[in-house]
């Protein structure tokens, strides 16, 4: 079951979230595009540290 669309992150993932037959909650994600730390920062209005 679906349980969060797919929609694409300000740090450059797609991803979606879904739960399996046993009720786990599954999140996954795929880059789609190489973003900068100032690129998420500028997009996400938050510091971000420990980027690598």
């Amino acid at each position: 079951v679906i349980v969060a669309a797919p929609e694409t992150q300000f740090y450059g993932d797609r991803t979606y979230r879904c739960s399996d037959p046993e009720g786990h909650i599954w999140t996954v994600s795929q880059t789609v595009q190489a973003v900068s730390r100032e690129e998420a920062e500028a997009a996400s209005g938050l510091k971000i540290t420990g980027w690598l």
